[in-house]
């Protein structure tokens, strides 16, 4: 099981990597990241079949400006090809072996400022592209509930054709979330659209002391 200490591990090894081949490096150091945020992913394939279900989990890297969001199992194999490429530490990873993700998609909020730029592949294929970053509608209710010993307050809100719930803290006063989601006064703990399509749940929240950069590469990390 890949705990919030290999992510940092992984963070450190993307670091090493890209500035000591920074003059060859297709990544570009964008932010700091202050916290490490790993959820849990539960979806349904095909939205009539409910065998259909999976489950992956996601990182979200929150800097101090920007954030970045991907699949967990595809952060750690674009990590171990691109060292790799180094030939750098090879014996290390090759003991650290990460799943296949149907996710290859990389989020960043607020970057460039005041947009989402999403990066994806298609085979081999890389490609971008970039929206407005605008804060959701959300309205606020009255429930409240308890979850990894945070205090949660619930909101709802419509985005992309489905109707979402939310449960956020303001015990962590970051207006961020999975996904594109932001725009609460509080880090999104818990979300899934009424259909119970899509759900996402924090499993761990980790401050990295700033220590490592938050890279954005077309395709990659």
């Amino acid at each position: 099981m890949i705990n919030s200490r290999i992510i940092l591990i992984f963070l450190f090894l993307t670091d090493s990597i890209a500035y000591a081949q920074k003059n060859q490096s297709e990544l570009t150091p964008i932010d700091k990241v202050v916290y490490v945020c790993t959820y849990q992913l539960d979806y349904l394939r095909d939205s009539k079949d409910q065998e259909s279900r999976r489950s992956e989990k996601m990182v979200l890297f929150i800097g101090k400006s920007v954030s970045k969001f991907q699949s967990l199992n595809a952060y750690i194999k674009d990590t171990i090809n691109w060292n790799r490429k180094t030939d750098d530490m090879a014996l290390m990873l090759a003991k650290i072996k990460g799943k296949s993700s149907r996710f290859a998609f990389n989020i960043y909020k607020n970057y460039p400022e005041g947009e989402i730029s999403t990066t994806d592949r298609i085979y081999s294929d890389n490609f971008i592209y970039n929206e407005p970053l605008q804060l959701l509608d959300w309205e606020m209710t009255d429930d409240t509930t308890t979850y990894l010993g945070y205090h949660c307050q619930k909101a709802t809100t419509y985005y992309a054709g489905r109707n979402y719930e939310a449960w956020f803290t303001s015990e962590i006063p970051i207006s961020e979330g999975p996904y594109k989601f932001n725009g609460l006064p509080g880090l999104i703990v818990k979300i899934k659209d009424t259909r119970n399509h899509y759900s996402f749940e924090l499993i761990s929240f980790v401050k990295s002391n700033e220590q490592y950069s938050l890279f954005f590469g077309k395709g990659i990390i």
